[in-house]
């Protein structure tokens, strides 16, 4: 499954999580991706 939403094209953004004592990591935070059947009446 791609990580790119064919609707709104939002994709993975990249940040730092940062623990209480302030150390800083990388990471991808990924878009919240649901399945859905939309009807479009012109086809």
């Amino acid at each position: 499954m791609s990580k790119v939403c064919l609707l709104t094209g939002k994709r993975p953004i990249y940040g730092n999580t940062v623990s209480h004592a302030n150390n800083h990591v990388r990471t991808r935070f990924e878009p919240n991706l649901h399945t859905k059947r939309i009807w479009i009446e012109e086809e």
